[in-house]
C-alpha cells in the first residue's frame, strides 16, 4: 500500500490525497454511517488505485476522483459481534461441514426476527446493516479464511452470507499467495476478493483496526511484524480518532499485554513490551523528543 495518508473529509464529504502507487484507497467508516455491501454481504469500502474501470467520478482524466457512498444509520453503544477464528476450509466438502455444523445453527438463532409485530425469516441479505438481524451488528473472520485454497473463497462467502450481517474477513498465513516473489504481492488474491488487508472502520463506539502482520519470506516461510507504512497508517488514524475511542483502544491493548503468553510472544521477537496508558505514552513521547532534540542540537547533525 503506497498511499499512506489519512485525511478527514470536509462538511460536504470532499477530500484530497496526493501520492502515487498501485495499492488501495479506502474510507474509514465512521460511526452511524454504513457502506454498501455486495451480494455476499462483504463491505465495499475501497477502490483499487489505477483501476479506472470503476473510478467513481472522473473530474480530470489525469486526476481520478473516487467517491464512496455512505448511508446514515443509527449504531447502538452496545452490540453483538460474531467472530470466527481459522475457518481454514480446504475443500468443498469442508465448506459443507462448516455450513451444516456452524452456519445452519447461527442462521436458526439469528435469522428469525420480528418486524412490525410479525415473525419473518432472514432473506439472506441485509438491506439496512444499521438494523442488523438478531442484534448482531457484524461478523469477523480472524485469519486463515481458507487452507491455501483461494478458489474456495466464494463458496465460503456464500455460506457465511446466510447469517445476514456485514462480514469482515482478515488475512492469515494460509490466505497468502505462496507463489509470490516477495512480501508485497503475497496478499494479492485475498485483496482482490476482500479489499485491503490493512484497514479500519468504526461501529458504534468501537474502532476496529485490521492489520496484515504476515511478512512473507517465500515458499512456506513467513514472519510476524508490521511495515513502516502500517505504522504510519496507525499513527495518522489514531491522531484523528476521538479520545474516548482511543481510551477504549488502549484499554484493549493493555488487556492483551496483561496475558503472559502475549507478553512473552512479543518479547521473543526482540521487542521490549512497554504497555502504557494514554497519559504515560504522551509523557514518554515528550520526554524522548526533548532528550533526543537536545542531543541532535549538540551534535550539529542535520538531515540531507
Amino acid at each position: 500500500m503506497l498511499f499512506r495518508s489519512v485525511v478527514r473529509t470536509d462538511a460536504a464529504g470532499r477530500y484530497t490525497l496526493e501520492g502515487e502507487g498501485d495499492g488501495f484507497l479506502f474510507v474509514v467508516k465512521p460511526r452511524n454511517w454504513t457502506v454498501p455491501l455486495d451480494a455476499q454481504n462483504l463491505p465495499r469500502f475501497y477502490r483499487k488505485i489505477g483501476d479506472l474501470a470503476d473510478p467513481g467520478r472522473v473530474v480530470d482524466p489525469a486526476l481520478p476522483s473516487f467517491d464512496f457512498p455512505l448511508v446514515a444509520g443509527n449504531e447502538p453503544d452496545r452490540f453483538r459481534t460474531i467472530v470466527f477464528a481459522d475457518t481454514q476450509v480446504g475443500s468443498e466438502k469442508e465448506v459443507g461441514y462448516f455450513q451444516r455444523t456452524i452456519i445452519d445453527g447461527l442462521v436458526s438463532e439469528v435469522a428469525p426476527t420480528r418486524r412490525g409485530g410479525r415473525e419473518v425469516a432472514n432473506p439472506g441479505r441485509v438491506v439496512d446493516p444499521a438494523l442488523p438481524l438478531g442484534n448482531i451488528a457484524l461478523g469477523i473472520t480472524l485469519g486463515d479464511v481458507v487452507n491455501d485454497k483461494p478458489e474456495l473463497y466464494d463458496a465460503l462467502n456464500a455460506a457465511i452470507a446466510r447469517i445476514g450481517v456485514p462480514w469482515y474477513p482478515l488475512i492469515g498465513n494460509h490466505d497468502l499467495d505462496l507463489g509470490a516473489l516477495q512480501d508485497r504481492g503475497s496478499a494479492a488474491t485475498f485483496e482482490a476478493k476482500y479489499g485491503p488487508s490493512t484497514h479500519a472502520f468504526q461501529y458504534g463506539p468501537v474502532l476496529f483496526v485490521a492489520l496484515n502482520n504476515i511478512r512473507y519470506q517465500g515458499g512456506l516461510r513467513y514472519l510476524g511484524g508490521l511495515t513502516d507504512g502500517q505504522f504510519g497508517f496507525i499513527q495518522q488514524l489514531l491522531a484523528g480518532t476521538p479520545r474516548e475511542t482511543l481510551a477504549r483502544f488502549n484499554a484493549e491493548v493493555l488487556k492483551a499485554f496483561a496475558q503472559r503468553e502475549v507478553y512473552d510472544q512479543v518479547d521473543k521477537t526482540g521487542l521490549q513490551p512497554a504497555p502504557q496508558s494514554l497519559e504515560e505514552a504522551a509523557q514518554f513521547t515528550r520526554h524522548e523528543a526533548e532528550k533526543w532534540g537536545r542531543a541532535v542540537k549538540v551534535s550539529g547533525a542535520s538531515a540531507d
